[in-house]
C-alpha cells in the first residue's frame, strides 16, 4: 500500500514533465523544418539561374534564423501552454 502523496503523484508529475518536454521538442523540430523549407524555397526563387551552387550563404542563414523567430512567435501560445 502506498501512502497518500507518496511515489505515485511524483511519478505522474515526472511523466507529465517528460511528455511536455517531448511536445516542446516536437514543436521546435516542426518550426526548424518549416523555416528550412521556406528558406530553400526563397533561395531557389532568388537564384534560379545558379543551379550548381552548394551550401548556404550567410544571407540564407540569416533568413533561416529570422523565419525560426517568426514561426516561434506564431506558435508562442502552444509553447507557453507547455512551459
Amino acid at each position: 500500500m502506498t501512502p497518500p502523496g507518496g511515489p505515485a503523484p511524483a511519478a505522474r508529475i515526472r511523466a507529465a514533465c517528460s511528455e511536455a518536454r517531448s511536445h516542446l521538442a516536437r514543436i521546435e523540430r516542426q518550426i526548424e523544418h518549416r523555416a528550412e523549407r521556406r528558406t530553400i524555397t526563397a533561395k531557389a526563387k532568388a537564384r534560379s539561374s545558379r543551379r550548381h551552387q552548394a551550401g548556404w550563404s550567410p544571407a540564407d542563414e540569416r533568413l533561416f534564423r529570422e523565419l525560426v523567430e517568426l514561426l516561434t512567435f506564431e506558435r508562442r501560445g502552444d509553447i507557453e501552454a507547455l512551459s
